[in-house]
């Protein structure tokens, strides 16, 4: 027993076969743990490792561009050197005075100095001296005429880019300095423009120069330095010069140039060299220096930095784990000792496996008791399942009965013995064995529960003739590793009285049943009734509303119709009065005209107008509003607008929304007879626009406020208003999207607020509409 518990608990190789997990030696663990132990180290050198390759590499950046940025200054003193001297030779008296011959010996003394070809340009770029042809020669326009033609137009210097010469053929870059013309005058005075148009007078600057300061700075012999003009074409190469020269650098750092004065990028040359080139953009000549410094170069003070890090965090390591292997070896004696079945607590040499063995002692003792007390409990378990109103069976894996409670003699006249295997069929009522039969099959081919309930012959009366009793079978199985039963435990239950009841329940349960149908036919049948009465009183509803607006209607045409009629008559009992005549004309058009606008109101009123909703500025749209209606309303009126700066615009038809608010304003300037204040406002709240219209008139009470909406409702005199205005509003607000709000207190005047939707909410949800 104290074997198969060491196993338990030590043996790696028992617990690997049944399958729970791997285990692993307490020396495999213990160099684990040294190991992760050395995680922060590599993981701070590492942090330090990139840290130093920063600093590196911001150090060479910062030393190459250096590099860069003086030679791109020394280069720009050249040039500038170049400059002062045609400026100087550009003052000659000969050249002012017009002397093309003594100016031509001047420019080739310049030329023989300077160690470049000097050139006398027009302003058109056709060249009129040579240092290297004579005087009178005929010369070709220069190869770079158009920035001839610049200079002489903006009279500013420039330094040309990479070009080829139109008299030698060489590539050349040139200085160009403008120049009065010949004979123009000597020394112009301060501020003075030429009465010609300038020349240019040019210099071509040698390219062997540019080469050999670059050579100058005595670059590492695995560094490689350029010089490109604004194309990003080779000026000057410290590496195959002649072969390179007019040809396009490498655009991993020519086109970064071109947008930063200087930087530090990586880059690979034309000879596939991986280099970090620092570059510095000249700003006289618009020319970019670069430097490259070869990839490994940069690189080689970070491994040797590295290298002796690496080795010493190696050696750590192992000496870690050197040591982890010592202390696992002392540690696993004592605990392998655990594994024997007479190791006691006071021969091991650690804490813990005497600790370990004194509990393996006690947990032996303590299966020992359990084992008795399974022993009891198995007896009392046995003696229980006898006296158990259910009868208690097993079956094997193939479903065939091996014990049944003696209960099961005492039910039927079957013995229990007979009943074993298949016998338990021979009890079951004819009619319910195949059913009982089919269930346990499918049970046992499944694994799952097997529950069902039939019907068994009971024990015979004094007659001889024996009942059936209804009885419910239940029955789990014990599964394997693997899923498989392989034994089931089931029990038989007497539920004959349950059942009888339940049919009984059935039966109440139809009867019912078939009451709860007829008494949802007489409800249907009185639902139906009520229905059709509530659809003649809608019906009645309709016709009353119908008959209300009619009368409205009559109502008004009828004024019309008087006002018509009483005009004729007046015309016709004076025909000749023509004065008269025109007065009693006017009145009837004045009717006509008030018809014609109740007809339109009815008519917008009757359907959906075709809105063209679009984007509206509420603050402009109110504001010129105020303009209106302040010369509109009466002196007595006064107009103000209250609108927050940076509104967004509303979706709404503009001249509708016009049409609304002048009516709002009317309606503002009849309930103020005395005077007062219409207040315009715009607001946004929840994603929508609010246009308010406010005045301070007399207000509404309750019972005029929940009519105010009706079409023809309205408080004034007959003549004077339709009563459309607030229905017409209330209309377009929903037809836009939004709704109409009416606040009104009486004494303190009555706020309309118009509630429509914002032009970008409104354009977006109709746009996700679309996608969906």
């Amino acid at each position: 027993m104290r074997e198969r518990a060491a196993g338990r608990y030590f043996g790696s190789q028992h617990v690997g076969r049944i399958g729970v997990r791997r285990s692993f030696r307490i020396r495999t663990y213990l160099l684990l743990l040294a190991l992760v132990s050395a995680v922060p180290f590599i993981a701070f050198a590492a942090v330090l490792a990139r840290h130093t390759a920063t600093v590196q590499s911001r150090g060479f950046a910062r030393d190459v561009t250096a590099v860069a940025r003086a030679f791109s200054l020394a280069m720009d003193n050249q040039v500038l050197l170049y400059r002062t001297a045609l400026e100087a030779l550009g003052r000659s008296p000969a050249l002012a005075r017009g002397d093309l011959t003594d100016f031509h010996i001047e420019m080739q003394a310049a030329s023989a100095l300077l160690n470049g070809t000097v050139s006398l340009s027009r302003g058109d770029g056709g060249q009129v001296l040579n240092s290297h042809h004579p005087a009178g020669t005929m010369l070709p326009r220069r190869s770079q005429a158009a920035q001839a033609v610049q200079v002489a137009a903006t009279g500013q210097v420039w330094v040309s880019d990479l070009t080829r010469s139109a008299l030698t053929g060489r590539m050349q870059v040139t200085v160009n300095v403008p120049v009065p013309a010949p004979g123009n005058m000597a020394v112009p005075p301060p501020g003075a423009q030429p009465a010609g148009p300038p020349w240019v007078l040019a210099i071509a600057l040698p390219l062997e120069l540019i080469e050999a300061m670059l050579r100058s700075q005595r670059l590492p012999p695995d560094w490689i330095g350029a010089v490109v003009d604004r194309g990003g074409l080779f000026l000057a190469r410290t590496l195959d010069h002649d072969a390179r020269l007019g040809t396009p650098a490498s655009k991993d750092w020519t086109i970064p140039a071109r947008t930063q004065p200087e930087g530090w990028v990586m880059s690979t040359t034309l000879e596939g060299v991986v280099t970090y080139t620092g570059f510095v953009q000249s700003n006289t000549t618009g020319w970019t220096v670069g430097i490259g410094v070869p990839e490994g170069v940069v690189r080689a003070p970070l491994l040797r930095t590295l290298l002796p890090l690496a080795g010493f965090g190696a050696a750590l390591t192992l000496l870690a784990a050197a040591a982890a292997l010592v202390v696992a070896r002392r540690i696993a004696r004592p605990v392998s000792a655990l594994a024997r079945r007479d190791a006691a607590p006071e021969e091991l040499d650690l804490v813990e496996a005497q600790q370990v063995a004194a509990a393996l002692h006690a947990a032996d003792a303590d299966r020992r008791a359990a084992e008795a007390a399974l022993r009891e409990s198995e007896a009392e378990l046995l003696a229980a399942r006898e006296v158990s109103p259910q009868a208690h069976w097993t079956a094997d894996a193939a479903g065939k009965l091996v014990t049944v409670s003696r209960r099961v003699s005492q039910a039927t006249s079957v013995a229990a013995e007979a009943r074993l295997g298949d016998g338990w069929l021979n009890v079951v009522h004819p009619v319910d064995r195949a059913a009982a039969q089919a269930a346990w099959s499918h049970a046992i081919r499944t694994g799952q529960t097997y529950d069902t309930t039939f019907r068994i012959q009971d024990r015979p009366g004094p007659s001889g003739a024996g009942s059936w009793r209804w009885v419910r079978a239940r029955a789990a199985p014990r599964q394997s590793a693997d899923g498989r039963p392989t034994r089931w435990y089931g029990t038989t239950e007497d539920v004959d009285d349950r059942v009888r009841a339940q049919n009984a329940l059935e039966v109440s349960e139809s009867r019912l049943r078939q009451l709860t149908e007829d008494l949802e036919a007489r409800v249907a049948a009185e639902v139906q009734a009520r229905e059709a009465a509530q659809a003649a009183l809608h019906q009645a509803q309709r016709m009353e509303a119908l008959g209300k607006l009619a009368s409205g209607i009559a109502h008004d045409f009828n004024n019309v119709l008087q006002a018509v009629g009483g005009s004729l008559s007046l015309i016709l009992r004076a025909p000749g009065n023509a004065a008269r005549v025109e007065r009693v004309a006017g009145m009837a058009r004045d009717a006509v005209d008030r018809g014609a606008a109740i007809t339109g109101r009815m008519l917008s009123l009757a359907r959906r107008a075709d809105l063209r909703a679009g984007p509206v500025d509420a603050a402009e749209l109110l504001q010129g509003l105020r303009l209106v209606l302040q010369h509109t309303l009466g002196a007595g009126i006064r107009v103000a607008v209250d609108v927050p700066p940076d509104l967004p615009p509303l979706l709404a038809d503009r001249g509708q929304l016009e049409t609304v608010l002048i009516n709002l304003a009317t309606n503002a300037r009849d309930a103020m007879p005395r005077g007062g204040t219409l207040r315009l406002s715009a607001r946004t709240e929840g994603g929508r626009m609010l246009i308010e219209a406010a005045d301070t008139g007399a207000g509404m009470t309750p019972d005029v406020l929940a009519r105010a909406r009706e079409p023809f409702f309205t408080t004034k005199p007959p003549g004077v208003g339709t009563g459309l205005g607030l229905a017409l509003a209330h209309g377009f607000a929903e037809q836009s999207g939004g709704l109409l709000r009416i606040n009104s207190t009486p004494g303190k005047g009555t706020a309309v607020t118009l509630v429509l939707p914002v032009a970008a909410t409104a354009l977006a949800q109709a746009a996700a509409v679309q996608v969906t």
